[in-house]
């Protein structure tokens, strides 16, 4: 496919040549001409010279005429030669600097369009004139003020939510875990560091194989994002250490609930879990209440 630039370069070639075709074709014919006219005057120069009548001051400045005629038509050809050149030289300049000049304030749009989806959305055109390029250079610097604006509300709403999903995942008497879909742990509550007596060093934004949490809570992590569905009511048993010291094996039910985009693209996998045959108060999992 042609672009842009190849295109103008081939309008102002054809342009060219149709310019130096009826400018040769006008030279040609404008240098004949001259040709003829020198002639006939040369030859009616010599027929009036040679008559016997005529007187010798006459015939000298009839003389001197004729070369300054002689003169004339060298100086007429020479100016047609540079003309030429003009029209060749100023042509070919046209063809290939104009094309490239035209064209480049929309390589500068491209390449600013290249930014905005490398997500640089703080790219800027300089607007110069009241031209239509001026004017499509504002309109992008306003639809980008836009984005911007639009993407400084995006992160607050998102820093927001992640709030509210972390004190309502922090209130709540189960575990919860979030993992990415490149299997990296990415969220625990306190009542789940507090349970697996773990520190967020050790597992926030580590590949599952690297976290130190129960063999069977990872492979239902696992599981879940491998098959993209809700687990539910999983059953797994876990040793804990009391505070007494003493360990205690417990009966825990598991659900893993796939985390998709509109598209049905998989992003994260929540996974809770909860004691149903402890009472709340002697619960492995629950958040601490401060009176």
């Amino acid at each position: 496919m042609i672009n842009l630039q190849k295109r103008l370069h081939l309008s102002f070639v054809v342009a060219l040549g149709l310019v130096l075709v009826t400018g040769i074709t006008s030279i040609y014919y404008l240098h004949k001409f001259d040709a003829q006219v020198h002639a006939t005057l040369i030859r009616d120069m010599d027929i009036i010279q040679s008559s016997a009548s005529l007187e010798e001051p006459v015939r000298a400045e009839m003389a001197r005429n004729r070369l300054n005629i002689d003169r004339m038509f060298v100086s007429a050809q020479q100016n047609q030669m540079l003309i030429f050149v003009i029209v060749v030289v100023g042509g070919a300049f046209l063809a290939f600097f104009m094309p490239r000049r035209a064209v480049w304030p929309f390589k500068r749009v491209l390449r600013a369009f290249g930014e905005v989806l490398e997500c640089h959305l703080n790219v800027r055109l300089p607007v110069h004139g009241g031209d239509e390029l001026a004017e499509l250079s504002r309109t992008f610097n306003l639809m980008m003020s836009q984005l911007e604006e639009l993407d400084e509300m995006k992160v607050k709403r998102i820093a927001f939510e992640r709030r509210r999903f972390e004190l309502l995942a922090n209130a709540l008497d189960m575990g919860v875990v979030l993992a990415s879909v490149e299997g990296k742990i990415i969220f625990m509550n306190a009542p789940a560091f507090r349970a697996f007596n773990v520190t967020s060093e050790q597992v926030i934004n580590k590949d599952m194989d690297e976290a130190p949490l129960p063999a069977s809570i990872l492979d239902l992590l696992r599981e879940g994002l491998d098959e993209r569905a809700r687990l539910e009511h999983r059953l797994t048993e876990l040793t804990f250490e009391m505070e007494n010291g003493k360990e205690e094996t417990r009966k825990l039910h598991v659900d893993v609930i796939p985390v998709l985009t509109h598209a049905g693209e998989l992003v994260n996998a929540l996974m809770f879990i909860e004691e149903w045959d402890v009472a709340r108060g002697e619960r492995i999992f629950q958040h601490e209440v401060h009176s």
